[in-house]
């Protein structure tokens, strides 16, 4: 029997009538058990792609890709941690990683027509004194990482900048 994921995600939406449209930032998503890595590997594809493959192969899910001009960054679940660790020391590359990371995502069903949504997420995290690791977007969210132990204030400093 296959081992139970220890993730945690939870969305946090405003009560909504049925009937009412949707409109603006409508929830919160957070999902907890995350590690950041950050991988240094040249601009070279063919370099680039035996990273992937050899992650893939570990059975290794990668999310929230960045390439870089000296690296590429990524995300895992914390689960897989140790196989892809024993992946990334057979490729031997220098490599950074960040555990205990939560991504955090702001929904909204048109996000990309409604402006200043990264500003009042950028505010608010520059107001609570956070790093941000990582950034991401969809056509209904922006999505930041950050690590866990600022998580909480970030997810109620993100709940007052959008009245939820």
């Amino acid at each position: 029997m296959g081992r139970r994921s220890e993730r945690v995600m939870t969305i946090i939406e405003p009560v909504q009538e049925e009937f009412e449209r949707k409109r603006g930032v409508t929830g919160i998503a957070v999902e907890e058990g995350l590690v950041h890595v950050e991988l240094q590997v040249p601009t070279n594809l063919k370099e680039r792609l035996n990273v992937f493959k050899a992650l893939a192969e570990a059975g290794v899910s990668l999310f929230l890709i960045k390439f870089h001009p000296d690296s590429i960054h990524f995300l895992i679940r914390r689960e897989v941690l140790n196989k892809a660790q024993k992946v990334l020391q057979r490729l031997n590359r220098p490599t950074k990683v960040t555990r205990d990371c939560v991504l955090i995502s702001v929904l909204s069903s048109a996000m990309r027509d409604l402006p200043g949504v990264m500003a009042r997420v950028a505010e608010a995290l520059y107001e609570q004194g956070v790093d941000l690791l990582e950034t991401g977007d969809s056509h209904d969210s922006v999505m930041i990482l950050v690590r866990k132990i600022d998580s909480e204030k970030v997810v109620n400093a993100l709940r007052q900048k959008f009245g939820l």
